[in-house]
């Protein structure tokens, strides 16, 4: 799971476009932000389910999407689709669906899922192509103030991991509070995930090549273009299969010809 938690959240606190499961009114807030590829989150999906179903009037579970695209290539574009659905008041048939289906989330596996849900299909295929909801799936509302994560003593190798995601948080447009709790949660989870003690040891500052994960590679297209600036570019060139492509057949499909 990319992160979660239960807190104590006033409704003042959700946005409209929050999706909560659950009653509305509730005093804990379970509150995650999903990627529909993320091997923690697929585990956890039934879970989630189970504690709403067992604490009815007691807690509320809220889902907003962080999709990671660097890895997992077909997260953002399942987001979408749930969105999609969402638009036509179908967003957890749809959500429920995506965690089931994991390992099969191409353009046309997404096509056949909104059609099992009973979409508009015209609607879908448009909102699809156009992309109209990769701002909202990219850049999630704000978690109140005071929920974050304690720092401890992170070597060297975790605060560049920190870093890296809290910048790609930045790239997406997220605030920058919002991004460096999101990043805190990250680390923490991972590093409690590895067993890492508080103090650092020898092998965890080794450093770590610029194409994984915590590195210190950048996001961003040819002239620091961000994904939602290349499918602007592309929706406006009227690129054609533009809805298929991932970040890097975008920056292909977009380059200068020589």
């Amino acid at each position: 799971m990319n992160d979660a938690a239960i807190v104590g959240i006033p409704e003042s606190a959700l946005a409209a476009a929050d999706h909560v499961l659950g009653d509305a009114h509730a005093k804990l807030t379970l509150l995650e932000y999903g990627d529909y590829e993320c091997p923690a989150c697929i585990h956890a999906e039934p879970l989630m389910q189970h504690l709403v179903a067992t604490h009815p009037g007691c807690l509320r579970f809220v889902f907003r999407h962080f999709p990671l695209m660097e890895v997992h290539p077909n997260a953002e574009l399942a987001a979408e689709a749930a969105e999609a659905a969402a638009a036509q008041g179908r967003f957890w048939p749809m959500h429920h669906l995506l965690f089931v289906q994991v390992h099969h989330l191409t353009p046309a596996a997404l096509v056949e899922y909104a059609q099992s849900r009973g979409l508009d299909m015209n609607r879908f295929n448009a909102e699809m192509a156009d992309h109209i909801y990769t701002q909202r799936v990219l850049v999630s509302p704000p978690t109140p103030q005071g929920s974050i994560m304690p720092k401890k003593t992170w070597s060297a190798k975790r605060e560049r991991q920190y870093m890296h995601i809290k910048e790609s948080l930045l790239e997406r447009g997220k605030p920058e509070p919002l991004a460096e709790e999101i990043a805190a949660r990250v680390v923490n989870k991972e590093r409690a995930q590895h067993g890492e003690s508080v103090e650092a040891s020898p092998s965890s500052i080794n450093d770590m090549s610029s194409g994984r994960r915590g590195g210190l590679r950048s996001h961003k297209g040819p002239g620091g273009r961000t994904l939602l600036q290349l499918r602007n570019e592309a929706r406006q060139r009227g690129l054609k299969g533009r809805s298929a492509m991932n970040k890097a057949q975008l920056e292909a499909a977009l380059a200068p010809s020589r």
